[in-house]
């Protein structure tokens, strides 16, 4: 079907399934075989993200998180959110010893390891 649509002329793509994980695997899949230049991906979470791009994704959006964020930026001037790593300069200090808020006026909300993630973490 992709192929009697002329998909093969195109230099962009975009695919915007919905919640069928398998049929946006198997369309980037079969669109990149048929030598599409770039193809543009919506991932529900971050495993299929990883799937699209191991598979040719060019590009894999989120459009439900980039848009919370967009309108999180938008409600306040004065306050934002942002995720930063962590220098190895930093690594065994506690929040206490960095002194952060004081610092800079900065207050950490969670702090996210490989596989675990604290909210609200303990200053010590």
């Amino acid at each position: 079907m992709l192929e009697s649509l002329g998909i093969r002329n195109f230099e962009n793509v975009i695919i915007a399934i919905g919640d069928n994980i398998q049929a946006s695997i198997l369309t980037t899949l079969l669109i990149k075989e048929i030598g599409v230049k770039n193809v543009y991906v919506k991932a529900k979470n971050n495993y299929l993200h990883k799937v699209l791009e191991k598979i040719g994704a060019d590009k894999v959006v989120h459009p439900e998180t980039d848009m919370g964020r967009r309108i999180a930026q938008q409600m306040s001037d004065e306050y934002s959110i942002v995720e930063l790593n962590a220098s190895a300069n930093l690594e065994g200090s506690s929040l206490v010893e960095l002194n952060i808020r004081a610092r800079f006026g900065i207050t950490i909300p969670a702090i996210k390891k490989v596989d675990d993630i604290k909210i609200s973490p303990m200053p010590e």
